[in-house]
């Protein structure tokens, strides 16, 4: 959910014809990633771009990565609007990074703390 306004952004920028699809993955720490939403598409022999608002440990994105690249697409971009590498617990190599950041929490732009925050127009730095 929290990729929505960067997705849609970042899709009025792309001049070329596009699928979209969405999957929605939870790893809670201490357990594996779960599938609440699995991709509908087939994507053998395309062009592959992974839009992530923000990648932190890396368990869900590594997760969704192999399970792409099994379906043998032409390619695999990953695009970021966040990288927060002080929380990486799995090397991930993301082609598109809009911005590093330092290990804070973030809300706006479509980022949330439990649901919260999601329609603010920027980006904060969330303070409990």
């Amino acid at each position: 959910k929290g990729s929505v306004l960067f997705f849609a952004d970042l899709m009025r920028e792309i001049d070329l014809p596009l699928e979209i699809d969405f999957v929605h993955l939870t790893s809670p720490k201490g357990e594996g990633v779960k599938i609440i939403k699995d991709i509908s598409s087939n994507v053998e022999g395309k062009h592959i771009l992974i839009v992530e608002e923000i990648i932190d440990a890396g368990r869900t994105l590594t997760f969704l990565q192999k399970r792409l690249l099994a379906s043998n697409p032409a390619s695999l971009k990953i695009a970021a609007l966040l990288d927060k590498p002080a929380r990486r617990e799995l090397p991930v190599e993301i082609d598109y990074v809009g911005r590093v950041i330092d290990d804070r929490f973030v809300v706006g732009y479509g980022m949330d703390s439990e649901e919260l925050g999601r329609n603010y127009e920027d980006l904060f730095i969330f303070r409990q």
